[in-house]
């Protein structure tokens, strides 16, 4: 695999792995954006599981590819529905809210096409 696709993957990994940690703990911003999403506290828990579940594929990937794609599609389907949570549950303005989801989902995208082409 491409030396830049390896970076994308680790920092994506560690970055979504951490991130869904806070999430599962209840700490850090996320906490305070999902009472403003409306959502129930323990969709916040799943959404960390989810998010950890993400890291733990990318990370694993380097060893264990189909990991990576399963992890990178896992990715996608958060990605959906973060960006599906800025523009409707929120409202929120493309910019800066809704931009991250969608990089996230580009990523997602990239990394799940050149896993599924190299297995």
């Amino acid at each position: 695999m491409n030396i830049a696709l390896l970076i994308l993957e680790g920092i994506t990994g560690i970055a979504f792995g951490l991130n869904g940690l806070l999430k599962i703990l209840r700490k850090g911003p996320s906490v305070a954006h999902f009472e403003g999403f409306r959502y129930p506290r323990w969709f916040l828990v799943t959404v960390g599981f989810m998010e950890l579940l993400v890291g733990v594929g990318m990370l694993a990937g380097f060893w264990v590819p189909f990991l990576l794609l399963l992890g990178s599609i896992l990715l996608i389907i958060v990605m959906v529905g973060a960006i599906f949570t800025h523009l409707v549950r929120k409202r929120d303005t493309f910019i800066p809210d809704v931009f991250p989801a969608t990089i996230g989902l580009i990523i997602a995208i990239v990394l799940t096409t050149f896993t599924a082409l190299s297995i």
